[in-house]
């Protein structure tokens, strides 16, 4: 196909993967349990709403998952169809940037689980790349997770999470993962929760750390 004109500065960028069409979507995971910034786990639910202008709109509630606490009942009662959906939020590489993915579906969870017990041969999912691909079966969508050979984390993949200031936490209180380690410095807030919590490792640290795992 003939290339007449540049293009890239016209793609749509966005912070986060949908996998809402059919397709492989192969990515790297960033962060898991534990890495505090760049994993989280919790409840969400949807609420239908009219804002000023009179136009329908919807908005997410979220609460943090705890071990054996059931979602909140005001959680349930805000969600448009009465129930709430459990779910990852975890930074992951792709298409050459850092962005956010949501995991909703079980299916895609287990698969994931799987192959991080699978210590022989993948383990730690920062370790390589998976493939997640959605697909339609007699009408229903199915998903299914593939391994990619094991390889560390580049460099720039290291750089590209560390300059991101990415920060998930700030989910709970409805703000902006992207740049909020860097807005943090000048908030009170959470300068008390870094400074009672001891100072959080950087996620350069954390990924270098299980890079490290990966030489041994």
């Amino acid at each position: 196909m003939a290339d007449y004109f540049p293009k890239d500065e016209l793609k749509i960028k966005s912070d986060y993967l949908n996998i809402k069409k059919n397709g492989d979507y192969r990515m790297r995971f960033m962060g898991i349990k534990g890495d505090d910034q760049l994993f989280i786990e919790g409840w969400e639910a949807w609420e239908d709403y009219v804002n000023d202008k009179g136009e329908s709109k919807s908005r997410p509630h979220r609460r943090k998952y705890e071990v054996g606490i059931k979602p909140p009942e005001e959680l349930k009662n805000l969600d448009r169809n009465g129930e709430v959906q459990y779910f990852w939020m975890v930074v992951v590489w792709y298409e050459g940037e850092p962005v956010i993915y949501t995991i909703k579906q079980k299916t895609v969870m287990r698969q994931i689980i799987i192959l991080s017990e699978d210590e022989d041969d993948y383990g730690d999912p920062r370790g390589y790349d998976i493939v997640v691909k959605r697909y339609e079966d007699n009408g229903q969508v199915k998903y299914n997770v593939t391994p990619k050979p094991p390889e560390l984390p580049s460099q720039e993949m290291l750089d590209a999470v560390a300059d991101a200031k990415i920060d998930l936490q700030v989910i709970w209180e409805g703000g902006q993962p992207f740049g909020a380690l860097e807005d943090a410095v000048n908030d009170q807030e959470n300068i008390a929760r870094v400074t009672e919590a001891d100072e959080p490792e950087e996620p350069n640290a954390i990924l270098a750390r299980a890079a490290n795992k990966f030489r041994d």
